[in-house]
């Protein structure tokens, strides 16, 4: 878990724009996949105008099929009070990328929990 959190901590993100609020659901993320029991880590910076997310899945079975390999998902998108709708890329790595996707994450303020896709992820 420890790789999964250097990666997403180093791909690049930057804090939201200098002088813009950042949205209360920035920071980092992990949470066990519902489907697979994979890690998850997710990372969300941006302020109310504008998003940007990475997620990393060490065993992403849906995604990667062929191989169950790790995957890095990056998108962005806007808030919509605490609904967060993007497109993400995924990087299956060891394997050909599957088609870009529309995601909705959706941060819930009173757990300071994120939920997307039957998954809830747990601030880091």
């Amino acid at each position: 878990m420890v790789a999964s959190v250097a990666i997403v901590t180093t791909i690049g993100l930057a804090p939201s724009t200098a002088g813009a609020m950042p949205h209360p659901a920035a920071g980092l993320y992990t949470a066990i996949d519902s489907v697979d029991g994979s890690n998850l880590t997710l990372r969300v910076v941006g302020n109310a105008s504008h998003a940007r997310l990475v997620l990393f899945d060490d065993s992403a079975t849906l995604a990667c099929p062929a191989s169950a390999s790790a995957a890095v998902v990056v998108g962005s998108g806007s808030w919509d009070v605490n609904q967060l709708d993007v497109t993400v890329r995924i990087r299956c790595l060891g394997e050909a990328n599957p088609p870009d996707l529309p995601l909705t994450f959706e941060y819930l303020p009173g757990s300071d929990t994120i939920v997307s896709g039957g998954d809830t992820y747990v601030r880091a």
